[in-house]
């Protein structure tokens, strides 16, 4: 992992970009870190993206999205929109949706 010192430096880096304008995308499994950082919160289960979560949600909430349950007040996932991409699957030109070859 990365020490305390050092992630108090990334942080203030992050904080700083993103006052800036810049778009960060941080991942962590770190819940209290992604609480204290987050404008907004994808919560990730099997390869795709099972909540879209407000930064200022409460850990319960984070907790019953990652687990698979339908936080309160949330559309239900399973109706998004033929759009959202399944992170598990390659297109088949063999490039990853975001432009990344794959390994």
């Amino acid at each position: 992992g990365v020490d305390v010192g050092a992630k108090s430096e990334i942080h203030k880096i992050i904080r700083r970009l993103a006052k800036d304008g810049l778009a960060v995308l941080m991942i962590s499994s770190d819940l209290p870190e992604v609480l204290g950082m987050s404008d907004r919160i994808a919560v990730m289960r099997g390869g795709t993206i099972a909540a879209m979560l407000p930064g200022k949600s409460d850990a319960h909430t984070v907790m019953t999205a990652a687990l698979g349950q339908q936080p309160d007040g949330l559309q239900d996932s399973s109706r998004r929109s033929e759009r959202s991409a399944d992170l598990r699957s390659t297109p088949q030109n063999g490039k990853h949706p975001g432009g990344v070859p794959e390994a």
